[in-house]
């Protein structure tokens, strides 16, 4: 991945530049104690701030040039190289050591209230249809097996082109990338060339749609049924997932796929494996006469959205387990508790992210002057594993059973520590105790 300077001077828009170009880059930074030998280091305008020797230090630890805007204090023994926006210029920097793998590939981008939604659908349904596709998300991203936790918002230019890079490698076509208020476009995407972007729904509608219209709906607590027509044929889908907001993001991902040429019958073919997106009332299915969602609402709006999804979807009873974490305020524990107690039959209070909290005290509390709109019952439990299990074991026919608040989150944060801990699997292993391990969705 070396480059010369003045090869890389090529794709920045530089205005001036003191020193040899023709040294050898391996590598760039914006990170001052990241820099290695033979690194160029860009002076990025939050990294000046608390430490305006930040380049001097770079240049210590063996950079090759440093980048910068007007203003920074430079060294002078290692080649400096004068931008208008150091950010855009790490952009393009970062975009070309790795080969510019953007104009390699289709970038679409996601935006929109359920963005992560129809990010996971248009991922799900491409992967369906035999395309290599990336996915970067909020919820961290997926190249390949590879599963970077950190959200897109996050990544600096240097991972992102890197992990387009590897999509890249893996004979990726497309790369699906949800984009939101604290993406910092100047910082990651500047240079990438879009193929298109989708518009997630806000209003709750289906959207009028002349050409690929809605012809039957009908959402279900485990599956869902879909018919588009469109002037190629129409897409039949009987996707596994629950409830209408899924529905609706299904929608648009299909369209915005059949809208770029996809063909129907490998949509409907790629609808019924697609897998539910993680935490967003993604249904459990063990052969179960209940349904059971893992849902990531963590908050008093979230949670009452989602129960009445589960209140509509339900021939039965609604079972939610819910509670706070130590980053919650009382205010906030007690908004998910009441909007469980208003929504739901039979309801668990136990601890999210407890932390040193005590949960239990917490939910005692609560439950005590708690007043169940549908005269049904309040349970205390601050071990979640077990209030997890308690719920589904409750569980009749029927029932919806909503495991809310930590979604596809995979650890716990408790007592002082940090412990690997997944909402999905703990119930899956209540279900096998009841007998119901027939395969999951």
């Amino acid at each position: 991945m070396s480059f010369f300077l003045d090869q890389l001077l090529e794709h920045l828009p530089h205005t001036h530049v003191r020193g040899e170009s023709r040294c050898v880059v391996n590598g760039m930074t914006r990170e001052a104690r990241s820099v290695a030998p033979g690194w160029v280091y860009v002076s990025v305008p939050e990294a000046v701030e608390p430490n305006p020797y930040a380049a001097v230090r770079a240049a210590e630890r063996g950079a090759a040039a440093v980048i910068c805007g007007p203003g920074v204090v430079t060294p002078r023994r290692v080649p400096c190289v004068r931008v208008a926006d150091a950010r855009v210029a790490y952009a393009h920097g970062a975009s070309a050591l790795h080969r510019h793998p953007a104009n390699a590939l289709k970038l679409i981008g996601v935006r929109g209230a359920s963005s992560f939604a129809v990010a996971w659908f248009l991922r799900e349904l491409l992967a369906g249809c035999g395309r290599v596709t990336g996915l970067f998300s909020t919820r961290g991203s997926e190249v390949g097996d590879r599963f970077l936790p950190q959200p897109t918002e996050e990544l600096d230019s240097q991972e992102f082109f890197a992990q387009l890079g590897a999509l890249e490698k893996l004979r990726g076509q497309i790369a699906v990338i949800e984009l939101t208020a604290r993406l910092d476009l100047t910082r990651t995407l500047t240079p990438v060339p879009w193929f298109g972007t989708v518009a997630a729904p806000a209003d709750g509608s289906y959207l009028c749609d002349d050409l690929y219209r809605v012809i039957e709906v009908k959402a279900g607590p485990d599956q869902s049924r879909v018919i588009l027509s469109s002037p190629t044929g129409r897409l039949v889908a009987n996707p596994r997932i629950a409830g209408e907001r899924n529905l609706r993001a299904f929608v648009t991902a299909a369209r915005a796929l059949l809208r770029w040429g996809l063909k129907p019958s490998e949509l409907s073919a790629a609808s019924d494996r697609l897998s539910a997106a993680p935490g967003n009332c993604e249904p459990l299915a063990a052969g179960q006469p209940f349904s059971v969602w893992i849902d990531g609402a963590d908050s008093m709006n979230e949670l009452a959205q989602t129960l009445h999804e589960a209140r509509a979807m339900s021939r039965g009873r609604v079972v939610v387990v819910t509670g706070g974490g130590a980053r919650h305020s009382p205010v906030e524990w007690s908004g998910l508790v009441r909007s469980a107690a208003e929504a739901a039959d039979v309801i668990w209070i136990t601890g999210n992210d407890p932390g040193t909290l005590d949960a239990a005290a917490i939910g005692t509390e609560f439950a005590a002057q708690l007043r169940m709109a549908r005269g049904g019952e309040a349970n205390v439990e601050a071990d979640r594993s077990r209030a997890i299990s308690q719920a589904i074991h409750c569980a009749r026919t029927g029932d919806v059973v909503v495991i809310a608040g930590k979604g596809h989150r995979r650890t716990q944060a408790i007592d002082g520590a940090v412990i690997p801990f997944e909402d999905r699997l703990v119930a899956q292993f209540a279900l096998a105790e009841r007998g119901y391990a027939g395969g999951t969705s």
